[in-house]
């Protein structure tokens, strides 16, 4: 992977150190409250991911700086303090310890101070990143270099580390790390051993004192491209939030995936079957595109070549967007430093690739270990959805791919319970000065969004679902409702049983839990 520019921090700002001087700077941390709990409680927000820094409307607490203030509005906001509130806030010794790991110096006027970095408790971690800077600033003095470090403080990187897998695992792999966010994290709650590769010197560096940091003697960090530092080794889960935005020429590592935004997504798929063992789980949030005759989930099955038959694919949506429109959206509204001129240049690449849409996504794959075919299934996520949620749709597909109208009409004695979060829709037209009902629509919010039309009777059906009663006997009761004809179809409402499972609108109760 290359890019158009070399450039970088004309000094490092960090600086190694022994064991014990880690332990103190931890120490500090804790000391004055910088923590996720604490710094949540004081600034009155759920997540540290719903911080606002203060030129965005955050108000400034009344009364003196402390510590705990300090920190935030170096480190965070990244803004100059004066020395004086550095000096009266913490003690020399504290001082001396962030200048010692090259954490702070001289601010714009020599009576100011100033991070090198962005500093932030995530979960139970510390993590350290190159400060906030705009791609788009057009005072080239105010742009950050190629090899920028990106923060792991965004909504993305939210939603990337809350719907990775986190199962118990011997060996954790994070592609494309950065900050080394996914691999800290594995490495502190679930894998016995992780590594974070990343391509440039920077992000190695970043990560591995984020590792040494947070006390994590279990990471490994390494430098290159892809699998290439890990050549030859296999892992039980592998992750990535690769660059994966469409550019025409590339400017920045941690954003810029090549013209149609998949140099590298496409570049993991390549090798994949090379290092993740089977059994083992692929996780990646993405940007990348339907073609013509070709939605994502094939496309990928097809990029993992002659082990594609091994993996189950999970694709979750959620976004489209028309191509060539959102690109000109973005210029008009004067985002990302995108023109009108390069919109004729990217529609040329999308033609030519035969993009139909740009879908931006959560990607989870699984090799198989039993030898059976693998499944393909594409979602909508709603902001309820869980990890588990992904590997309860691919055993359920994987269950019922090879169903015959038998095994269908197996859920006539099962017990189903209807999703409590359902929503009903019907749909009138005034017709000679009356409502007609022209039809009725069923939308499941959780776990996935999924909706689609329904015969008036089954959201009374639903009503009825408790997971007490047997399917059988519901459709005795809709004959006897005079819902449905005496002589309806046990087959036909098996199958409509079958796609209320599948859809998310009921679940199978066990004798110990609903199942699906």
């Amino acid at each position: 992977m290359t890019t158009t520019s070399s450039a970088s921090w004309k000094s490092e700002p960090l600086q190694f150190s022994a064991p014990p001087e880690y332990a103190r700077l931890r120490e500090l941390l804790q000391r004055i409250g910088y923590t996720h709990d604490g710094l949540c409680e004081r600034l009155e927000i759920s997540s540290v991911y719903d911080f606002k820094e203060g030129r965005e409307g955050r108000p400034r607490p009344p009364g003196p700086i402390d510590a705990l203030t300090l920190f935030v509005r170096m480190f965070l906001d990244a803004e100059d303090v004066p020395w004086s509130d550095v000096r009266g806030s913490l003690s020399d010794d504290d001082i001396a310890l962030l200048q010692q790991f090259g954490l702070v110096q001289d601010g714009s006027t020599p009576d100011s101070c100033a991070s090198t970095v962005l500093l932030y408790p995530i979960e139970q971690l510390w993590i350290v990143s190159d400060r906030s800077a705009s791609t788009t600033d057009p005072d080239e003095k105010n742009r950050p270099p190629a090899d920028v470090v990106y923060p792991a403080l965004t909504r993305n990187t939210q939603r990337f580390v809350g719907l990775m897998p986190r199962n118990s695992c011997e060996r954790f792999l994070e592609l494309c790390a950065g900050t080394g966010i996914a691999a800290l994290l594995a490495a502190k709650g679930f894998a016995r051993q992780a590594w974070a590769v990343d391509i440039t010197q920077r992000a190695t560096r970043f990560a591995k004192f984020n590792a040494e940091l947070n006390e994590l003697s279990n990471v490994t960090t390494l430098e290159g491209d892809l699998f290439a530092p890990v050549r030859g080794e296999q892992f039980d889960i592998i992750v990535a939030h690769p660059p994966y935005m469409p550019a025409l020429e590339d400017e920045y590592i941690f954003r810029d995936g090549g013209p149609d935004g998949e140099r590298i997504t496409w570049g993991i798929f390549r090798d994949l079957a090379e290092h993740l063992r089977p059994g083992g789980v692929y996780y990646c949030d993405c940007l990348t595109s339907d073609r013509e005759g070709a939605p994502v989930e094939d496309r990928i099955r097809e990029a993992l070549g002659e082990h594609r038959g091994e993996f189950d694919i999970m694709f979750g949506e959620i976004r489209t967007f028309d191509p060539v429109q959102y690109y000109a959206d973005r210029a008009k509204d004067g985002e990302g430093g995108e023109s009108f001129e390069s919109i004729g240049q990217r529609w040329e690449v999308f033609k030519r690739l035969k993009v139909e849409r740009l879908v931006f996504g959560t990607i989870l794959l699984r090799r198989r270990s039993d030898g059976r075919q693998g499944v393909s299934v594409r979602r909508s996520l709603s902001p309820h959805t869980h990890t588990h949620d992904f590997f309860r749709v691919l055993d359920w597909k994987s269950r019922t791919q090879f169903w015959t109208d038998a095994d269908r009409r197996s859920l006539l004695d099962a017990r189903l319970k209807s999703n409590p979060d359902l929503l009903f829709r019907s749909i009138h037209r005034l017709v000679e000065g009356r409502w007609v009902a022209q039809g009725f629509e069923l939308l499941a919010p959780t776990p996935f969004v999924v909706e689609g039309t329904v015969p008036s009777w089954f959201p009374q059906l639903l009503v009825w679902m408790d997971g007490e009663m047997r399917s059988r006997d519901h459709l005795q009761h809709l004959k006897d409702a005079g819902h449905v004809p005496d002589g309806a179809s046990e087959d036909e409402f098996a199958e409509m049983l079958f796609h209320a499972v599948d859809g998310g609108y009921a679940t199978i109760v066990t004798d110990d839990a609903a199942v699906r």
